[in-house]
């Protein structure tokens, strides 16, 4: 067994030729290739985590926009005349005393935040101003109908018993994401 272990001894010793081109070459093209495999690797799964954020900061904020906005309109007594697509003006008898009083209306307004986004807004009459979204890909969410008529405009807005709200959005337009839209019926329960 000694002389086995002093026979591979000399062989290493005397054996200097080191590594040849071509073991080289491959070598650094096996490396090459296990080096693309892993970037598309990474690549991939960072545009899936940036798809990912993307749809949930959209759908985050259409919902904090629906929960809100759902609230006040259940609660109105009724639309204020010339409500739009893009603005809705609704009163909400805060103190059931059946009197339009101060800070008992709620205007909520879409505004254009820039050529691809626009922002939700809610305000009182009392001077509250809150930014509820800023996903939002489409200017016109709000349409108004009542029994008889399916859709409402200008003045006979104030006859409206259903708010139809319809919500296209996408947190970084054309980026990961594609649009996507949302929409609900609401009843205002409390109308005279």
């Amino acid at each position: 067994m000694r002389r086995w272990v002093d026979d591979l001894r000399k062989r290493a010793a005397s054996d200097d030729r080191g590594i040849g081109a071509v073991e080289l070459v491959i070598a650094a093209m096996l490396m090459g290739i296990v080096g693309a495999v892993a970037i598309a690797g990474l690549i991939s799964g960072l545009r899936l985590v940036e798809q990912s954020d993307d749809e949930a900061t959209g759908l985050s904020d259409v919902r904090t926009i629906g929960e809100r906005l759902s609230r006040d309109l259940r609660a109105a007594r009724g639309i204020d005349d010339g409500a739009t697509g893009s603005e809705l003006s609704a009163w909400i008898d805060a103190d059931s005393n059946y009197r339009r009083d101060a800070g008992e209306t709620v205007t909520w307004k879409i505004l254009a935040l820039d050529d691809d986004q626009y922002v939700i807004e809610r305000l009182d009459d009392a001077g509250g101003r809150t930014r509820v979204g800023s996903t939002l890909v489409d200017q016109i969410a709000f349409t108004y109908s009542n029994s008889t008529t399916p859709s409402l405009t200008g003045a006979a807005v104030v006859d409206a018993q259903v708010v139809t709200v319809q919500m296209t959005y996408d947190a970084r337009p054309g980026q990961f994401a594609k649009e996507r839209t949302t929409g609900y019926r609401i009843r205002l329960r409390n109308k005279e």
